[in-house]
């Protein structure tokens, strides 16, 4: 797909066709601030993914996964057979926090974003939706006062 509107986000209108689509005069508004054209990001561990983010993706996004689970995925070896650096590839990776683990395990939770700081991975995403706003509030600032300096001084 990106093969297929990457032209569009430039230009006012375009053409595209191939054995698998055919797109008349598309196009689509407002343009992109991004050049040349907003960042692609692939979720999933399956083989495909990993090959959809080694020659069309800018970056992999794991959902859930420890850092020793993301050393051992198949996105080097798809890497590889594309031809790409591996530093080419932003990586990042969504975690839930669970409220009784952030009450209590503010140690393990630390190491595991250090874990993931020392893989390389640009971006991680919090996940600590809780029942009330001022639940989530409150787990915010836990990560905001305590566990984010952590990470950083790790």
């Amino acid at each position: 797909m990106r093969r297929a509107v990457g032209a569009p986000s430039r230009a006012a209108a375009a053409t595209r066709r191939s054995e698998d689509y055919a797109l008349d005069d598309i196009g689509f508004a407002p343009k992109p601030v991004q050049r040349p054209h907003p960042p692609i990001w692939v979720d999933g561990d399956s083989p495909g993914a990993f090959r959809r983010v080694a020659t069309l993706g800018d970056g992999w996004h794991a959902t859930s996964k420890t850092p020793q689970e993301m050393e051992k995925r198949g996105l080097r070896a798809a890497a590889d057979a594309a031809g790409r650096s591996m530093s080419s590839i932003e990586l990042s990776v969504r975690v839930s926090l669970k409220q009784a683990s952030l009450r209590e395990s503010k140690h393990a939770i630390v190491d595991q974003l250090a874990g993931y700081k020392r893989l390389g991975l640009t971006h991680v995403v919090l996940d600590f939706r809780r029942g009330t706003l001022a639940e989530m509030l409150d787990a915010l600032d836990t990560v905001a006062m305590e566990i984010r300096p952590a990470v950083g001084r790790s």
